[in-house]
């Protein structure tokens, strides 16, 4: 067993500029801590397998396709596949969100 702190993983290069660290990593399963600061969003992008997000702290608004939803603490969120997909955070605190990529794709998502 290993225990760690999201606080000794540094943060990922990525397209975004954001604060994302990759908690877990192997060939099933991908887990990235991404924290949105007010007013910061994730880039659009086109996942090649769904994606499932989950709000620890904190509130984002979610663009996936056609469809804008506000997510607040303790909401799951499921991203489908190939479909372009962005959050933000517009309030005035920090979010924390946990995304879970099972399996781990094989290819990057597409930046839109």
């Amino acid at each position: 067993m290993k225990i760690k702190s999201w606080r000794e993983i540094p943060i990922i290069s990525n397209p975004h500029n954001l604060d994302i660290r990759e908690l877990y990593d192997n060939p099933q399963i991908q887990i990235r801590q991404v924290i949105l600061r007010p007013g910061e969003r994730v880039r659009p992008f086109l996942s090649p397998i769904n994606a499932i997000l989950y709000v620890n702290s904190g509130s984002v608004i979610v663009q996936s396709g056609d469809l804008i939803k506000p997510a607040i603490e303790g909401e799951l969120i499921i991203c489908p596949a190939d479909k372009p997909t962005n959050l933000y955070n517009n309030s005035n605190s920090k979010s924390l969100i946990i995304a879970i990529r099972a399996p781990k794709p094989t290819i990057r998502s597409l930046l839109l």
